[in-house]
């Protein structure tokens, strides 16, 4: 939020004289940077002082005359093991503020970014996924810009290892898998990569995510244009929101009236209109029952 002019919404720009702006660069932003290297086990000062300079350096025009020093530093740390949900956080921060004041981006470094996240993602354990499906969510808006900036995802090699790693998740882990990181690469992939996805989509065993996530899930991958829809699909889930408790109250609900929203709105899907219907009636009635005072 740093330098974000809240009236209209935008962020302002830092304006540098060339000696303030080579201090930035050259020096404050590559010391921290190899402290950061050096120290980031030893609490966070080293690495609020690194995102500070990092803020600097993304709203000031004069910096951004030769960004390569930036550009390796940033894809060197994301490809080791620099991944801390905070400094992940700091470079999808700084991609947006470059992208939101419109600066020419270089789409090396943005399919650097992302081929280390996704390589991170792929090398580690099994008690490590959950850890890093929360830093590919943080990093989402880097997925988007890509696309947004006519990016196109077409490292098969490292798309393989990511979705080889994934078989060995348990059920729950590979829906959110699927939801955060391979969604994001199915929207901005070429069409070998839709292709790869869309086949390992279908060889997943859904039936072993149980009753409801399995329509939820298929509800996700029809809204997402990865799965087709079948015959069962709107039944499905219109009986499966007709035997939702009228005692529980679950964020999860908004979710799936949200995606049956866009599915009848934007997809003009009319077979799920019922359900939609349903699922506003029972949120009513829940929120009438335990949010109302």
């Amino acid at each position: 939020e740093k330098f974000k002019y809240k009236k209209r919404n935008k962020y302002l720009k830092l304006e540098l004289d060339s000696e303030s702006a080579e201090w930035l660069l050259n020096h404050a932003f590559k010391e921290l940077s190899q402290f950061y290297r050096e120290k980031k086990e030893v609490g966070n000062y080293h690495l609020e002082s690194f995102k500070n300079a990092l803020y600097l350096l993304a709203f000031s025009d004069e910096c951004h005359n030769d960004k390569t020093l930036i550009y390796r530093e940033l894809i060197g740390l994301v490809s080791g093991d620099y991944n801390q949900l905070d400094f992940i956080d700091c470079i999808t921060e700084y991609v947006t503020i470059c992208f939101n004041n419109k600066r020419e981006m270089d789409l090396d470094f943005i399919r650097g970014v992302m081929n280390g996240l996704i390589e991170n993602y792929s090398l580690s354990t099994i008690k490590q996924r959950g850890y890093y499906n929360h830093i590919l969510s943080s990093a989402r808006n880097i997925f988007i810009i890509a696309n947004e900036l006519g990016l196109s995802f077409d490292n098969h090699a490292l798309l393989k290892q990511l979705l080889s790693s994934v078989n060995d998740c348990e059920s729950m882990e590979k829906i959110r898998t699927v939801e955060t990181i391979i969604h994001e690469l199915f929207i901005v992939g070429d069409d070998l990569t839709k292709k790869m996805i869309k086949e390992f989509i279908g060889s997943l065993d859904i039936d072993q995510f149980g009753h409801d996530k399995k329509i939820k899930f298929k509800l996700f991958l029809l809204a997402a244009n990865i799965i087709e829809k079948d015959d069962r699909i709107a039944n499905d889930t219109l009986t499966m929101i007709k035997n939702l408790s009228k005692n529980k109250f679950s964020s999860e609900l908004y979710s799936v009236r949200n995606t049956l929203e866009f599915l009848v709105n934007n997809k003009e899907m009319q077979e799920f209109s019922e359900s939609y219907e349903e699922i506003k009636k029972l949120i009513l009635l829940l929120e009438n029952k335990y949010l109302s005072h």
